[in-house]
């Protein structure tokens, strides 16, 4: 029998958790941009999955003395900045700081210390400035990949915290890209467009299908540990495995995944763009004081004068054929 795998408007859960150090239409030729192929209720569902996962690991230990947490993201920062040579991966988090705010000492330094975060002294009086001040820098850390998280700064401000993770790694199995040929991409079942398709056969990979949620699950792996599920709905059934997005989904698809040979396996050269406010998201979480006039900040200067006003996300996705890459600072 032929096994033959066609990955089109799909899913993707990057795996970091196993990395250890040891031992579309197409913007241009090359990239499949998600805004064009009306994909926003996809990351819409990552989005709903990854905190639906924050939520439970934060509630099946409620009591854990918030010291331990913050020294165990400490150890996780410090373990993931580890050079290593099978993927590239560095994280960061920097604070823009009012040059007129005075900042406690012992949150300096405990930034520092857990969180790898160094603070710098900038003039959000003057807002254009600062915004590119903060917009290089992430430029910067991110490899030139975001050009742009802050797209706008009032004289209110007074403090920018900014966390990044830049993360890059091989294809075990890399496809060929002189395999790589124009083909038919379809959006729905009414509109199709050409898109770069990359092409492997003969290829050796965890594999699953499932019946009940009716969509195809591929382990890509990368060199080293690291890895990544592609997950692709029947026709008709995206909505489905969208909802059913759930760490006990993902558990049950790692649990039951099996090494299959797949004759041939085609999928989309593409990258994805995309940025949420999380005001409205971290609130499930139980994160609500923070964004109110009952927000205590008093460990950051002393005083409860401040609040958040705005958190934001950007994610950069780039999946080609030797490599794929995420930047989400």
């Amino acid at each position: 029998m032929v096994l033959r795998v066609a990955l089109g408007l799909l899913m993707v859960v990057i795996c970091p958790a196993v990395i250890s150090q040891q031992d579309g239409t197409p913007g241009s030729n090359t990239e499949l941009q998600v805004d064009q192929i009306n994909g926003t209720q996809v990351d819409s569902a990552n989005t709903d999955f990854a905190f639906s996962l924050y939520k439970e690991l934060a509630l099946k230990n409620p009591e854990t003395p918030e010291a331990d947490i913050h020294r165990g993201f400490g150890h996780l920062l410090h373990m993931l900045s580890q050079p290593g040579d099978q993927v590239q991966i560095s994280t960061g988090n920097a604070m823009f700081v009012e040059k007129r705010l005075l900042i406690l000492a012992e949150f300096k330094e405990k930034a520092r210390a857990l969180y790898q975060a160094e603070s710098s002294s900038v003039d959000f009086q003057q807002p254009h400035e600062a915004k590119t001040l903060i917009n290089d820098y992430v430029r910067k850390q991110t490899h030139g990949k975001i050009k742009e998280l802050i797209s706008d700064l009032d004289k209110h401000t007074v403090m920018v915290l900014v966390n990044y993770i830049y993360f890059k790694g091989k294809w075990k199995f890399p496809f060929d890209p002189r395999d790589t040929y124009e083909s038919e991409f379809h959006l729905d079942k009414d509109r199709s467009v050409k898109v770069p398709m990359m092409y492997i056969e003969d290829l050796s990979t965890p594999y699953f299908r499932d019946e009940e949620l009716a969509c195809t699950v591929v382990e890509f792996k990368y060199t080293g540990n690291a890895s990544a599920l592609f997950i692709l709905p029947d026709q008709g059934r995206m909505q489905q495995v969208e909802g059913s997005l759930q760490p006990e989904t993902l558990r049950k698809w790692r649990d039951s995944l099996s090494t299959r040979e797949i004759d041939e396996l085609y999928m989309p050269k593409f990258s994805i763009s995309t940025d949420y406010s999380l005001e409205k998201i971290l609130p499930q979480l139980g994160i609500r004081e923070v964004f109110s006039t009952q927000a205590d900040l008093s460990r950051v200067t002393g005083a409860k004068d401040l609040r958040v006003s705005q958190v934001r996300q950007d994610t950069l996705e780039h999946w080609h054929a030797t490599a794929a890459s995420l930047h989400p600072p």
